[in-house]
């Protein structure tokens, strides 16, 4: 147990790995945990939820166990500008089963607490909870890139995507 605002130091070589992973969790829900040694845009990121430590021979592999809708908390504003209309804001979708993980914390998937959380981001995760997409009766893959120019596009700019098998995502114009 490590009171809060107190710092605990976990190296490569720590006895806390003789047990496999290394779990931190905050003693109460709402807690955050901050890791000293990152450094994003914001400055030292703060994370929600859980951390596991993992030893690697070239480091420690960290993940972040978090509840969607929190996770969405630290990925909108880190993907648009919080001054975006609240809809626009709404319009975000979010493996490497090798760590245990879904996603990773880079552009790969969605880039995730390089900003700090937003009160308008917030709203627009908050409003959009539980909502799904649907094509037919099917559920559907939606997707988010960050640079459009002005005209949309189909699927086909990621990598392995075979823009037959998405119809609703159409290349076009946007006003």
């Amino acid at each position: 147990v490590v009171p809060a605002g107190e710092t605990l130091t976990i190296g490569k070589d720590s006895e806390l790995f003789a047990g496999g992973r290394v779990r931190i969790e905050p003693a109460v829900l709402t807690g955050h945990i901050s890791l000293l040694n990152v450094n994003r845009s914001q400055g030292v990121p703060s994370y929600r939820g859980s951390l596991e430590l993992e030893k690697q021979q070239d480091g420690i592999v960290v993940i972040n166990e978090v509840l969607l809708e929190e996770y969405l908390y630290a990925v909108v504003p880190s993907e648009m500008p919080s001054s975006y209309p609240l809809e626009a804001l709404k319009m975000l979708h979010a493996g490497l089963p090798a760590y245990g993980a879904h996603v990773d914390d880079s552009a790969g998937f969605q880039v995730y607490n390089n900003i700090t959380e937003n009160v308008e981001t917030t709203k627009a995760v908050k409003e959009t909870k539980g909502e799904l997409v649907y094509y037919g009766e099917q559920l559907a893959d939606t997707y988010y890139y960050s640079t459009s120019c002005g005209y949309g596009t189909n699927t086909g700019i990621w990598l392995n995507s075979v823009p037959e098998n998405f119809p609703y995502l159409q290349a076009k114009a946007v006003n």
